[in-house]
């Protein structure tokens, strides 16, 4: 099997983007494959379509062809693929997956411009205590060495933080390094990721956003899948693997295995605690499993925590805006006193 490193979700939307309006267009696959590999640029994509096309031109289906790059193409890019072309509707097939990705692109980009500004005066706020401590400070402190005065505790604190930043700024970068390392590691591994994934959904904002974006994610690929034709029980395991959190994906996986016991969605949902899975989720899919119209009530379930997502993303730029001026505010206040301080002291003992 072949294998390349996974490209950006822009870049797959725009394959599939251009997949889907080339077929609409009622060009054949092969046609269609050398315009996609024409008009590539990205190195690792152009590979992966060069032999896609050589696969599709010796006779194997494009959902086979596709197959073979795992990390590329996920599995649900390459089941609704296969579905379309086993039950001829691979045009409708490719406009559910472009609206798909294009859901799950907005709501990366949402999450990502939410967090740039803390992450900007984040970065600022450190740089300048750095920038402070490391430059400013040990020629403020000849200064305060002259004064015959009693230093401030604020005052005394900056300058041993100095020393220390000073004396042991390397290593102490290197264990932070080291540290942040170890811990994307430890998280990763096979036993604690589930332990970890439960502990974010309980955070405070990341865990509202995380159970959201599971929760959209889950119900939009479901509903998709379901839409195109597929099977109940073949789309569950489809929809498990889409999702990033284990704690959702061992819920989808007791549904499933619920499902192929006779027990609908809901009932299997119903028993996952409310926090993860809301009542009104389950009761909606309820509904839409009783009325035969268990697809369409997905995709409204998507769309309402796809737009909570937006208004917590929203919410989020407002609440952490003042809270981090704040912040930036008090540390610049402590600088200066600490600094201020010993000189006013001093100028308050000459006048006496």
């Amino acid at each position: 099997m072949a294998l390349l490193a996974p490209i950006s979700l822009s870049d797959k939307l725009l394959v599939i983007k251009h997949l889907a309006t080339l077929t609409r267009a009622g060009i054949p696959i092969d046609e269609t494959l050398k315009i996609l590999l024409e008009e590539t640029t990205q190195r690792k994509l152009k590979t992966a379509l060069a032999q896609i096309l050589s696969r599709v031109q010796s006779g194997e289906s494009l959902a086979k062809s596709f197959a073979e790059f795992p990390r590329i193409f996920d599995p649900l890019f390459t089941h609704m693929v296969e579905v379309g072309e086993r039950s001829g509707t691979l045009e409708q097939n490719l406009s559910y997956l472009v609206l798909q990705y294009e859901k799950d692109a907005e709501l990366v980009r949402k999450i990502r411009g939410a967090m740039l500004y803390p992450i900007l005066v984040v970065t600022a706020a450190v740089s300048m205590s750095f920038g402070i401590t490391y430059f400013i400070i040990p020629k403020m402190t000849g200064i305060f060495a002259t004064l015959n005065v009693e230093l401030p505790l604020t005052t005394r604190l900056l300058i041993r933080v100095s020393e220390v930043v000073r004396a042991y700024g390397g290593r102490i970068a290197l264990l932070l390094i080291g540290f942040i390392s170890f811990f994307g590691w430890l998280v990763h591994q096979p036993k604690v990721r589930p332990h970890w994934h439960g502990l974010l959904l309980h955070v405070p904002i990341v865990g509202k956003l995380s159970r959201e974006l599971n929760l959209a994610r889950f119900s939009r690929t479901l509903g998709i899948l379901l839409k195109s034709g597929l099977p109940l029980v073949e789309a569950l395991a489809i929809t498990e693997q889409t999702l990033e959190n284990d704690v959702y994906r061992r819920i989808v996986r007791r549904v499933r295995s619920g499902t192929e016991r006779g027990q609908s969605i809901a009932t299997v949902l119903h028993e996952s605690p409310a926090r993860v899975v809301p009542v009104m989720a389950t009761r909606m899919i309820g509904i839409g499993e009783r009325t035969g119209k268990l697809d369409e009530m997905l995709l409204y379930v998507s769309s309402l925590y796809e737009q909570s997502v937006d208004d917590t993303t929203k919410n989020l730029s407002t609440v952490l805006g003042p809270l981090l001026l704040v912040f930036i505010g008090g540390m610049i206040a402590f600088v200066a006193l600490s600094i201020i301080t010993p000189i006013y002291k001093l100028t308050g003992s000459l006048r006496r």
